[in-house]
């Protein structure tokens, strides 16, 4: 017993005692990986525009049309799937397990549509989760919180650090419940749990033209109808060519999705050392990631397009690019260096889809690019950002992006129109390469369309 008593007054160094502790930690860390089994899904989804495909995560423009929605969520019941479904349409969220619907609640807020805090249609899995996760963006409490993608969460009802209540209707693109709905999912939800979510965008239709286009110099175009997907004429469609600067333009929506738009971030000294068109910034400048966009897609800028890829880590940017297009249907693009390498590769197939994911869910980096300036995130000191070509001049014109260098236009360019045709509103998407005068060529080809289709 006294020796037992010895052992036991023994007194440890706290720098033994923390590792001890530290190993401990990780160790159990390690064990709770390895014992407990995580899900995996190997389920293919059904065809939409091509061929079947094994299940894949991120945004998806196919899950906004209701009848594939539909035929997604059936294939996860008919596999027994655990999944979590949110309907923004008809605001109703659901947890299944085994295929079997255990859950039901009313959602009670998302993001306002249209706007920057849109929450994409796509087919997401529960990241990770948080009993009182607190948001460093709008200094709140969201309990319960599960994240399924980037910066978008599903949790409960907010509130402030003096415990009120938030009083918005509308989220900031999260999927907002009632606090002890939230429980409930957040008791069901584990790490690698699909997350269903549907927004109705997008919906085809089978509206047809008369129309006749001219001559063309451009190496490669496609003029394409977004809502019917009625391809009024394309040469090269499928050719894989290099996108170059183009690729600024998955650049700046990638990072309006992961990163909140309103967040200051510091420009570094290297970005600088790249020969932009325009030199804007400041080394260590503090300034948005709104303003950071709108160089990016107004005047081409290398300066914002590293500041972006720095922020986004220079290392996973590529890889971030490239797993976040191909889940958008891009199969044949991709990113070796997002700021613009010429051994980036796309399809003029592939930039209709994403012209089309664009255009139906994020119109504010459309507005961005045409020059219509929100005064609320841009920073003061660069207000006299400005578009560098003329089709800004067309009132058809909705956005799009031509890139350049400092030596003037690249040889591509897309950009995407709104025209009325028999009292409808229909997006025109016109992508061109191999030209020497990509606006010209865009506009004769948006010409010959909007001429002989009224």
């Amino acid at each position: 017993m006294e020796k037992l008593s010895r052992i036991a007054s023994v007194r440890l160094p706290l720098s033994l005692f923390i590792l001890l502790y530290g190993i401990s930690f990780w160790a159990a860390i390690f064990l709770y990986f390895q014992l407990y089994n995580f899900p995996v899904y190997e389920i293919t989804l059904p065809a939409f525009e091509g061929e079947e495909r094994i299940l894949e995560f991120g945004p998806q423009m196919s899950l906004q049309d209701e009848r594939y929605f539909n035929d997604v969520k059936e294939i996860l019941i008919k596999n027994e799937s655990d999944f979590i479904m949110a309907n923004l349409e008809t605001m109703t969220m659901r947890g299944y397990r085994e295929g079997e619907m255990v859950l039901e609640f009313p959602i009670a807020a998302k993001g306002q549509d249209g706007t920057w805090t849109e929450t994409p249609a796509g087919l997401y899995k529960v990241e990770w989760k948080n009993r009182t996760h607190h948001s460093s963006l709008y200094d709140v409490t969201m309990p319960y919180s599960i994240q399924f993608f980037g910066n978008y969460f599903i949790h409960g009802w907010p509130h402030h650090p003096d415990g009120r209540a938030v009083a918005s209707p509308v989220s900031a693109g999260c999927i907002r419940l009632e606090t002890k709905d939230a429980k409930e999912l957040y008791d069901l939800a584990r790490p690698g749990m699909p997350v269903l979510v549907f927004e109705k965008g997008y919906s085809r239709d089978d509206f047809a033209y008369f129309y006749s286009i001219g001559d063309v110099h451009a190496e490669k175009y496609m003029i394409v109808d977004l809502k019917s997907d009625f391809i009024f004429s394309q040469k090269g469609s499928d050719d894989i060519f290099s996108i170059k600067g183009l690729s600024k333009l998955p650049l700046g929506l990638i990072a309006s999705e992961r990163l909140f738009i309103g967040t200051n971030m510091i420009v570094p000294e290297s970005a600088l050392k790249r020969e932009s068109y325009e030199p804007r910034f400041r080394a260590e400048e503090n300034i948005t990631l709104y303003t950071l966009i709108a160089a990016l897609l107004t005047e081409s800028s290398d300066e914002a397009a590293f500041s972006i890829i720095y922020h986004l880590g220079n290392r996973d940017a590529a890889s971030l690019m490239n797993s976040h297009l191909y889940s958008l249907g891009m199969r044949d693009t991709h990113i070796m260096n997002p700021l613009g390498h010429i051994e980036n590769v796309s399809t003029l197939n592939d930039l209709i889809h994403l012209s089309k994911y664009i255009y139906f869910n994020k119109m504010s980096l459309l507005e961005i690019s045409r020059g219509k300036l929100s005064s609320v995130y841009l920073s003061s000191d660069h207000n006299d950002i400005n578009v560098h070509h003329s089709l800004i001049e067309d009132p058809a014109f909705v956005g799009g992006f031509i890139p350049r260098t400092k030596n003037g236009l690249e040889d591509s360019g897309l950009a995407i129109f709104e025209m009325e045709v028999q009292g409808i509103t229909r997006p025109i998407a016109v992508i061109v390469s191999g030209s020497s005068y990509p606006v010209e060529d865009i506009l004769k080809l948006f010409n010959s369309v909007r001429l002989t289709s009224n």
